[in-house]
């Protein structure tokens, strides 16, 4: 299984240092990511099918498309139109684990503690836009579901791969809502993008049996 995931470590990397270089056509190479992750997911279905294979195929796929429009080397003008491709992409997640096992005491727990840090995060995001706070707000409440859920589920069924996935991505959109709102990061894309996709593989390895 670890072979069939060389591949998506090494587009990770390409479309990192496409990244941080701004090459032109950057937005493809980094769609190419969660793209060739959901051909992995869909051959390994129609194999074996699952409802979390599927709940994390879908997730995969709204992520091409965030992933294409985010991209960009100028992603302003569909920058909001990005993030709920990526918010779609994270409720599927997140409803997915959520589904897949039973709730037990530490969603409760770690849903306070991510209560309190969302809260603590969202108030200092000093050059925050108005017309960006509910969007903002939102996808942060999403992001954390699917933090919480995926945990859970890892605690439940004694598997590290749900929680480190989860816990990349959330790193990945903390990182990015620092560079945006608080202070730009050099070469920002040099930090955001690994925890991204180090958790884009956790999830997708765990899915295909991990």
């Amino acid at each position: 299984m670890i072979l069939y995931l060389l591949p998506a470590i090494l587009i990770g990397g390409v479309a990192t240092w496409f990244g941080v270089k701004q090459k032109v056509g950057v937005e493809y190479v980094k769609a190419a990511f969660p793209l060739y992750l959901s051909l992995l997911v869909l051959y390994s279905l129609q194999k074996e099918p699952s409802y979390l294979k599927g709940g994390i195929l879908a997730g995969l796929l709204f992520c091409v498309i965030a992933d294409f429009l985010l991209g960009k080397r100028n992603n302003a003008p569909v920058f909001l139109y990005g993030l709920v491709g990526f918010l779609l992409a994270y409720l599927t997640y997140g409803i997915t684990f959520f589904l897949s096992t039973e709730v037990s005491a530490i969603w409760g727990i770690l849903a306070g503690i991510l209560f309190i840090i969302g809260i603590i995060q969202y108030r200092t995001f000093r050059s925050l836009p108005p017309k960006m706070r509910a969007p903002v707000l939102l996808y942060l409440t999403v992001v954390s579901f699917f933090f919480v859920s995926a945990t859970n589920f890892a605690y439940c069924q004694r598997n590290l791969f749900p929680f480190l996935g989860a816990l990349g991505i959330y790193a990945s959109d903390s990182l990015i809502a620092h560079n945006l709102y608080r202070k730009p990061l050099p070469q920002s894309d040099l930090w955001i993008l690994p925890p991204y996709y180090l958790g884009q593989i956790c999830l997708v390895g765990f899915a295909l049996g991990g």
